[in-house]
């Protein structure tokens, strides 16, 4: 009936209505909220599965990385030390060429020391030698003498200066040495490169510096200098004579080596890239781009040294390399 209770009634019910539907919106949403549960499982399982299979590729693409890296380490050194005993080559072919010469002259003058002999025993035996024919042979004899003594001392010191640069360049022993004179016996044995190209090299060395330290990697550095400048600075066909000066000074406890030539140089391109491994402009020619990165390496390494180069096209180029007297100094 419709009276005082009606309203409640009606409002009681429209309560029920919306306590129903909120009901079935609750259990829709719970509903709803169990299947993201679950769909976030599903996805935290197949997650945990991927990031365990791309950990399992990263280790593996990790440990594919380092072999890379150990071989290329490997082929870098080795091509290091192939680069090494290239210039060691160098030195050993010049060794066979530079004594040729003096060798040359001692046997000439000894065969004609025996000719001289021969005919001189000769005239002895048959009672027809004379004083005056042997004062002539006297004083032959010592000319011969002289100039064979003088010829194979040359070539003793030529040996014995090949043999030292050498024996450092293919060891890493450290011993004391006079850097002026070890630098003149680097030049010299690198002779049979330049002799016949018009091209000067000097060195100046005004004091005497000695240094405690690694010679092979000093024949090294300046070996490898020598044959980059004359394969690179130089032309041939060019009127104007080459020069490289090499220049020794000693700094307080330091050496300071200034290397430089007056060569065609270096473009700022090829400045910044010098020292980078397997660069170089003469690929076509043989080059193999590492042997500016191993003086780099020597200089910063094995002596603790510093290193400068300064170039221009058409200007020549300069390295200026410091390092300690002793590599205790450095240590």
């Amino acid at each position: 009936a419709d009276n005082e209770f009606t309203p409640i009634v009606n409002a009681f019910n429209t309560l029920v209505g919306q306590v129903d539907q909120f009901t079935r919106r609750l259990s829709d949403s719970n509903n709803q909220l169990q299947a993201e549960q679950q769909r976030v499982e599903e996805l935290n399982t197949t997650l945990e599965s991927k990031v365990e299979e791309r950990t399992r590729e990263l280790e593996q693409k990790n440990a594919e990385a380092n072999e890379s890296l150990r071989k290329l380490k490997l082929t870098q050194q080795q091509l290091v030390n192939l680069e090494k005993h290239a210039a060691l080559g160098e030195v050993v072919a010049g060794l066979a060429h530079e004594i040729n010469t003096p060798l040359g002259i001692s046997v000439t003058a000894v065969s004609a020391l025996e000719d001289q002999l021969k005919e001189i025993a000769q005239q002895f035996r048959n009672g027809q030698l004379n004083k005056a024919t042997f004062d002539d042979f006297i004083q032959f004899s010592e000319e011969g003498v002289q100039i064979t003594a003088d010829n194979l001392r040359r070539a003793a010191d030529l040996v014995a200066r090949f043999k030292q640069v050498a024996v450092d360049q293919s060891s890493e022993q450290r011993r004391d040495f006079e850097l002026g004179d070890y630098l003149q016996s680097i030049i010299v044995s690198l002779r049979p490169n330049y002799k016949y190209r018009p091209i000067d090299v000097s060195v100046e060395c005004p004091q005497r510096i000695f240094i405690s330290g690694y010679p092979g990697a000093v024949a090294q550095i300046f070996t490898n200098l020598m044959m980059n400048s004359l394969t690179h600075a130089f032309d041939d066909n060019s009127s104007e004579r080459g020069q490289i000066h090499i220049e020794a000074q000693q700094r307080d406890q330091q050496v300071e080596i200034t290397f430089s030539d007056n060569g065609r140089g270096m473009d700022e391109d090829t400045l910044k890239q010098l020292f980078d491994p397997f660069f170089t402009t003469k690929r076509n020619q043989g080059g193999s781009g590492i042997g500016a990165y191993i003086i780099q390496d020597l200089v910063s390494h094995q002596l603790h040294g510093s290193l400068e180069v300064s170039s221009a096209p058409g200007q020549g180029t300069r390295f200026v390399i410091r390092f300690p007297l002793s590599r205790q100094s450095a240590d």
